[in-house]
């Protein structure tokens, strides 16, 4: 169904509903033209939809209202007088359901939607939405985000934003649970750490201190974001088990399958701690599931830097500096500066990657193809920034871009997207013999041998093999080593 129709019925819903108000009809009557409206708007038989499902405890017996997926609806008259019933009752249900902490509970009147999730026998309330003061097209979004996306639809931008941006269900509750996440961990030393570590660093890209908790945890959604689109992109298919979710955020899971510096050990790995791993699970679960909605290897713009811009509010943004470059600006750049395969480009400050992105479809459009266009742009196509999660974000974009041609190709896949300060005052290169000498500041001197400089893509292998060695000396290969020697 399009938008327009879907306002139509939409309309007649809300007339219905006002109806049922105003005849103070019995709350089944109300849950049955809220079912009857979902269902022919999103094509959803109604055999899918469970009602009155018996739920059984040890000293508990009830009839969920409704029950879609992992989506309890409790219907009621009136929600101010009977709030109270209602929130008692989805925690019953959800306390007596198997793994009832992956289920929501939905309290409605059938026009106002509170969402509350169960967390250790507490029933909290993370989302509320009122049809009765949203447009038609932001309550499809809502409902088609939530309950029943649309199956493979081409990605932009705009709809990222609706579905996964700051007003949006995924988001809140997400960052609800993340929020109590730290909360219950704050303390554990290694978090404290890569808090603080994240604040160090972002006080060196903008000269001074800027972090909060509020938005290290949103720079945590953003980024476990990210990386499971980068997973579903690439490999085509939703994770399966608990090791393959949890390895989308320690990058296992990219380096086993050819991508060693996709995903690298970073601040927001913090959701890795044993005692957060069952929440961490869920949420992957639960963001592979609204993601399913698209076609990741149509994608054709940059995603998600929209997104980015979404999650922090204008003045944050005013007061650190990010803004990004449109893609249409990109491309009317790259095709000035005559963009082709035959020349190599560097991004010295990449931000979420517009340009990378935008140069790599742009010689996908000009006709370079499969492992040519791989093997071209991971060694003539780079980019750096010194913004963590920029950089994350710039990693995902290339690979986004590269999707559509990694069919087939063999080699592992390096990104070439650096964590990196492009604005040293002084940097003075020189050969030494056999070595090629940097002097970054007074002091800080490195060697790079000049075989090594020459393939610069075996310098990043030989880095990613020592991290993997240092992390688990006992699991590493040493022919792995050794070739490097």
């Amino acid at each position: 169904m399009d938008l327009s129709d879907f306002a139509v019925e939409f309309q007649t819903y809300l007339d219905n509903m006002e109806q049922a108000r105003a005849k103070k009809q019995h709350h089944d009557y109300r849950r049955s033209l809220f079912v009857n409206f979902i269902t022919k708007c999103f094509d959803v038989p109604n055999v899918e939809v469970d009602l009155e499902k018996n739920v059984r405890g040890t000293s508990f017996v009830g009839s969920i209202d409704a029950l879609y997926k992992n989506i309890i609806f409790e219907f009621k008259r009136d929600l101010e007088d009977e709030r109270d019933t209602g929130v008692a009752e989805l925690t019953k249900y959800l306390m007596n359901l198997h793994r009832g902490e992956n289920y929501f509970g939905i309290l409605t009147d059938g026009t106002t939607f509170e969402t509350y999730i169960l967390k250790k026998d507490v029933l909290g309330k993370i989302d509320e939405v009122n049809f009765l003061k949203l447009s038609s097209t932001e309550v499809f979004l809502w409902i088609d985000s939530f309950l029943f996306a649309t199956k493979q639809q081409i990605p932009t931008s705009e709809d990222i934003v609706e579905r996964f941006g700051g007003r949006s269900f995924v988001f809140t509750s997400s960052s609800k649970i993340l929020e109590q996440m730290f909360q219950s961990n704050g303390n554990d030393s290694s978090v404290k750490i890569k808090l603080k570590e994240w604040d160090r660093l972002l006080a060196k890209v903008y000269g001074s201190s800027v972090g909060s908790e509020w938005l290290f945890v949103r720079h945590t959604y953003l980024t476990m974001l990210a990386k499971v689109i980068a997973y579903l992109a690439i490999f085509q298919t939703r994770p399966k088990t608990r090791d393959e979710l949890l390895g989308i955020i320690s990058g296992e899971n990219f380096r086993n399958r050819g991508f060693p510096n996709l995903v690298e050990s970073d601040f927001f790995t913090w959701v890795l701690s044993p005692n957060l791993q069952d929440d961490t699970f869920n949420l992957l679960s639960g963001l592979a599931q609204h993601l399913s909605v698209y076609d990741l290897t149509k994608i054709n713009e940059d995603l998600l830097k929209e997104l980015y811009q979404g999650l922090v509010d204008p003045m944050v943004r005013h007061d650190l500096g990010e803004y990004y470059t449109p893609d249409w600006l990109a491309e009317l750049t790259l095709k000035e500066a005559g963009l082709k395969k035959d020349l190599s480009m560097i991004d010295p400050a990449c931000g979420s990657g517009t340009f990378l992105f935008t140069a790599i479809r742009m010689l996908v459009n000009q006709g370079v193809k499969g492992s040519v266009l791989v093997d071209w742009v991971t060694n003539s196509i780079v980019g750096m920034d010194v913004h963590p999660v920029a950089v994350t974000i710039a990693r995902v974009n290339y690979v986004l871009a590269l999707a559509s041609e990694l069919s087939g190709y063999t080699k592992n896949v390096v990104v070439p997207v650096y964590l990196a300060d492009s604005l040293v005052a002084k940097v003075e290169i020189s050969m030494m013999g056999d070595a090629v000498s940097v002097h970054v500041e007074e002091g800080e001197v490195f060697d790079i041998p000049k075989e090594t400089a020459e393939h610069p893509e075996e310098l990043d292998q030989i880095i990613n093999e020592l991290y993997l060695y240092a992390l688990k000396p006992e699991d590493t290969n040493s022919k792995s080593l050794s070739r490097w020697h």
